[in-house]
């Protein structure tokens, strides 16, 4: 009897510290991570393809965007604003510009995916070669943009990876009325210094 109690005892004891681990584990799981703000610039160079009234064009762009990655690991979560310009060749030719505010969602680890949803100003100068003639817009109007961002971390400061981005500029269509829609598909190339 004696020995079987302390058989019974000897392996009791034995899982009590393999318990402790598994629940300071789950624990720590369950509480939210601790926020830390961090200001991220993110500087880019972009191949554009556009789309206005059935006419296509390329060109290119630059973007410039800064925000605060608020990094609740392995989240991110990132407010961010953007200027972007862009230039346009092509049966359009013109140059855009666009001021957005928006949010960055992901995951920091090694590799870092990211999507972003982004809205605000948006100005178009463009001189379509159409039939019947040419169509010049210069417009402000509203913009929205949303995209993927794919980055490689280079070092704790720096990422860098491919973005491509949708972004649909919104103009009245003056006296024609209706709304008129430039479409912007842009893919490039983006740095990301995380400043501490």
């Amino acid at each position: 009897m004696n020995i079987c109690q302390e058989r019974k005892g000897s392996a009791a004891s034995r899982a009590v510290p393999r318990l402790v681990p598994a629940a300071t584990l789950g624990l720590v799981m369950t509480l939210p991570a601790t926020a830390v703000a961090e200001p991220v610039l993110r500087p880019g160079l972009h191949g554009t393809f556009v789309e206005a009234e059935d006419v296509l064009a390329g060109g290119g762009r630059a973007s410039f965007t800064g925000g605060y990655n608020l990094e609740y690991e392995p989240l991110l979560l990132i407010p961010e604003a953007s200027l972007a310009g862009g230039v346009y060749f092509g049966d359009a030719t013109g140059y855009s510009f666009r001021a957005t505010a928006g949010f960055r969602f992901g995951f920091s680890y090694t590799f870092e995916p990211s999507l972003f949803l982004r809205g605000g100003y948006a100005h178009e100068t463009l001189r379509l070669d159409v039939a019947g003639g040419e169509v010049i817009a210069g417009n402000n109007g509203g913009s929205i943009q949303t995209g993927l961002g794919a980055d490689f971390r280079l070092s704790r400061e720096m990422t860098f990876g491919p973005a491509l981005t949708y972004d649909a500029g919104l103009f009245d269509g003056g006296t024609g009325g209706g709304l008129f829609v430039v479409h912007t598909l842009s893919l490039g190339a983006t740095f990301a210094f995380w400043l501490q």
